[in-house]
């Protein structure tokens, strides 16, 4: 008997231990089915991020969260304004536009974009002047600063308020044409004039929000010089200005001299302080009307309107005297049909003729 229970045990024993093997088998294998998922979704959103865009990512949010708006009224039991059909196919152009948005990422044309804002603009117009009383009615005007906001960020700021205004015209216009409705309101102007003018405060706070943004991207945070990306556009406003004006234009560039030395001796934090210690000694010594743009790790242009090339040089030259750390310069004025890249060309053939005299 006992012999028998021992073999009992023996059985249990083995039974237990093959289960609990095999458990950590299954777990293991979970896990591992789990780090290869999560590696393949981490891939392709970095995938996404990379070749997508700030408009792109945002347009397509915004059809997705429309296209969940419109599958809950597709459930809803209450009366809506569109049909079941109609909502189905609005569901699916929605999830359509999304993965379109994404896939051409920084290759989305802003038309699409467009498209979207009088897509909405006619669903819009539907339902205020069909059923104002809904509840649609209320996410619809929910929704219209979404659009000036949209309008503000992504657009040039001419296009966006002519792309506002019509929008106004068509959605508020006509619903308040239709039946002398409008939200329920009978034919009151002063709701027209109060979402009226939300939404064209709602656009002007875009383009401000835009316009900080946008600043602070084309800042370095180490020197607070401009950055590189800053550079072309406002060089080209510059040369755009001097010739409407008809005044003269420089450009300076500045290389730091044996700046690798600093870093290979020194370290990069002195570094760093030195490429500060620069601008500062720029900044402070230069006009409010001329800038200072960092191009490169230890390569920086100034833009000197109302310059011309001989007063350029001596300026540089009374500045390079005053520096702790020593610098070559290449000065340039612009000629006609000049671009700020031509311009960086001829001032950098000047800069290593001046390392050469060094």
């Amino acid at each position: 008997m006992a012999h028998y229970e021992s073999a009992e045990r023996s059985i249990v024993s083995l039974t237990s231990s093959d289960v609990h093997t095999e458990g950590l088998e299954l777990f293991a294998g979970i896990l591992a089915r789990y780090q290869r998922l999560t590696r393949v979704i981490s891939r392709s959103y970095q995938s996404l991020f990379d070749k997508g865009s700030s408009y792109s990512a945002v347009t397509a949010l915004f059809a997705g969260l429309f296209a969940i708006s419109l599958l809950l009224q597709f459930f809803d039991e209450g009366r809506t304004a569109l049909s079941r059909p109609a909502i189905a196919m609005a569901i699916v152009v929605c999830i359509g536009s999304a993965w379109f948005a994404l896939h051409r990422g920084q290759a989305l044309p802003r038309w699409f974009g467009m498209a979207g804002v009088a897509a909405h603009a006619v669903v819009a117009t539907y339902v205020l002047s069909t059923a104002p009383e809904l509840i649609e009615a209320t996410a619809i005007l929910q929704e219209m600063p979404l659009m000036a906001m949209y309008l503000a960020w992504f657009y040039p700021k001419q296009t966006a308020r002519l792309s506002l205004a019509a929008y106004l015209v068509l959605v508020l216009g006509v619903s308040l044409a239709s039946d002398g409705r409008y939200l329920g309101v009978s034919g009151s102007m002063h709701e027209v004039i109060r979402v009226t003018l939300f939404m064209v405060l709602c656009m002007e706070l875009g383009f401000l929000w835009r316009g900080r943004v946008r600043a602070d991207q084309q800042v370095d945070q180490l020197t607070g010089a401009i950055s590189r990306e800053g550079f072309s556009p406002r060089a080209l406003k510059e040369l755009d200005r001097a010739k409407r004006h008809g005044y003269e234009l420089s450009l300076a560039l500045i290389d730091l001299d044996d700046f690798k030395c600093v870093n290979d001796t020194k370290g990069h934090d002195a570094g760093d302080q030195v490429l500060a210690n620069v601008v500062s000694e720029i900044r402070n010594s230069i006009r409010k009307t001329d800038s200072i743009y960092r191009i490169g790790g230890d390569e920086f242009v100034l833009l000197l309107p109302h310059t011309s090339e001989n007063a350029a040089r001596t300026m540089l030259t009374r500045l390079r005297s005053n520096a702790h750390h020593p610098w070559s310069r290449g000065v340039t004025q612009a000629i006609d049909n000049d671009t700020p890249e031509s311009m960086v060309l001829r001032a950098d053939k000047d800069m290593y003729a001046d390392k050469r005299r060094a």
